[in-house]
C-alpha cells in the first residue's frame, strides 16, 4: 500500500511528481499536531525528493523543497494505527 492511498485528493501531488509516489524515506519532519475532535492528527514535513519538472515559477524563485501537511481527520483508531505505524516508524 502506498502512503498516498491514505490521502484524499492527491491530484496535484501526483501531477507534480509525474504520476509517481514520492518516497517518505529521508523526509524532514517539522511538526506533529494532535488535536481532539475533527482536527485529528497532522504531520508537516519536507519531502526528500524534489520533482523532476517543477512548476516554472518554482524554478524561477529557486525553490528546492516540497513541504506537505498531511492531516488525518475522521479516521478510526485502527485505520490510523495501520497507516500511522508506518509513518512514525519512518520518522523515528
Amino acid at each position: 500500500m502506498s502512503w498516498l492511498d491514505a490521502v484524499d485528493d492527491t491530484t496535484e501531488l501526483k501531477k507534480l511528481y509525474g504520476g509517481k509516489t514520492p518516497s517518505l524515506e529521508g523526509v524532514e519532519l517539522h511538526e506533529v499536531k494532535l488535536r481532539q475532535g475533527k482536527e485529528g492528527v497532522s504531520l508537516r514535513f519536507d519531502l526528500a525528493e524534489f520533482p523532476d519538472a517543477p512548476p516554472e515559477n518554482w524554478a524561477r524563485k529557486e525553490h528546492n523543497t516540497v513541504q506537505l501537511t498531511v492531516r488525518f481527520v475522521g479516521s478510526s483508531t485502527s485505520r490510523f494505527a495501520d497507516v500511522g505505524s508506518t509513518l512514525f516508524r519512518i520518522f523515528t
